[in-house]
C-alpha cells in the first residue's frame, strides 16, 4: 500500500511517478541530503518565515517545505522553487490542478521530526511523540467518537498509551487526507486496538481509506491512502 524509503533513497524512488504512495522521515537533527537545495523557497514562502515570530514553528517550516519542494521537484523535473503549489480553500497545500500535475503528498510535523508522503492517489500522514503526564481521558472525550471513546475505555490500562496515539495520528492522517480539518473529527473514527492491524471505521468523505502506522523509538506515524 505503500514504500517507506530512506531520505538517501528518495532520488531512486523519485525517478518517475511512484505507482504507490511513497513516504520517508526526516529527524531535524539529520543533516539534509545533497539532493535537497538550499533556495528552494519562493518570495511569498520567504514572506511567511520572515512573518513567523516563533523559532521552532519557523525552522519547522522552512526545513519541512524544502525538502517537499525538492521531493516533487525530482519527480517533475523542474527547480524546486518552479513546483506550482497553492492552497486549498482549508489552507491545504496542493499542487495547482492548471499545471496538470496529478500527484498528491501530505507533510506533518511534530518535536525533532517530520514526516512526508508523495504519490498517485490522495494520502495524508501524521507524526506523533508519546508525551507523559498527559490526560489521556480528557483528550479522548474531547477529540474522539462516541465509539472510540467506549472501545478506549474497554481496553486494558496498560494498551491505552499505544491506543491513544493509534487514534491520534490515524484520525489526523485520514482528516489531512480529505483535507478537511478538525472540523470533521465527528465523521472520522478508527481502530484504537493496537493489538490489531490499523483500520478506518468512518471517513469524513465516505471513501474507502487504508491506514497504516508503526512506532520508532516512542514517535508514533500514521499514512491514510485514499483506495481506488
Amino acid at each position: 500500500m505503500i514504500r517507506r524509503v530512506t531520505t538517501g533513497d528518495l532520488p531512486d524512488a523519485l525517478r518517475s511517478p511512484p505507482d504507490e504512495p511513497v513516504v520517508w522521515a526526516v529527524a531535524d537533527a539529520d543533516p539534509l541530503p545533497a539532493w535537497v537545495v538550499s533556495d528552494a523557497l519562493t518570495v511569498p514562502e520567504l514572506a511567511r518565515v520572515a512573518r513567523t515570530t516563533h523559532p521552532r514553528a519557523r525552522a519547522q517550516f522552512v526545513r519541512g517545505r524544502t525538502v517537499l519542494r525538492a521531493a516533487l521537484g525530482l519527480l517533475l523535473e523542474l527547480p524546486p522553487h518552479r513546483v506550482p503549489l497553492t492552497l486549498t480553500p482549508d489552507g491545504k497545500p496542493v499542487l495547482d490542478p492548471a499545471a496538470g500535475c496529478d500527484l498528491h503528498f501530505n507533510v506533518s510535523h511534530t518535536d525533532g521530526v517530520a514526516v512526508f508522503a508523495v504519490g498517485p492517489v490522495p494520502v495524508g500522514v501524521d507524526v506523533e511523540t508519546h508525551r507523559d503526564g498527559r490526560d489521556l481521558f480528557g483528550l479522548v472525550d474531547r477529540f474522539f467518537t462516541p465509539d472510540e471513546r467506549e472501545q478506549f475505555r474497554a481496553l486494558p490500562a496498560e494498551l491505552r498509551a499505544a491506543a491513544f496515539l493509534r487514534g491520534w495520528t490515524g484520525k489526523e492522517a485520514i482528516l489531512k487526507g480529505v483535507g478537511c480539518g478538525v472540523r470533521e473529527l465527528a465523521n472520522c473514527a478508527v481502530d484504537l486496538d493496537p493489538r490489531r492491524p490499523p483500520a478506518v471505521r468512518r471517513s469524513p468523505d465516505g471513501a474507502d481509506w487504508k491506514l497504516t502506522g508503526w512506532v520508532e523509538a516512542e514517535v508514533a506515524f500514521a499514512v491514510a491512502v485514499q483506495a481506488v
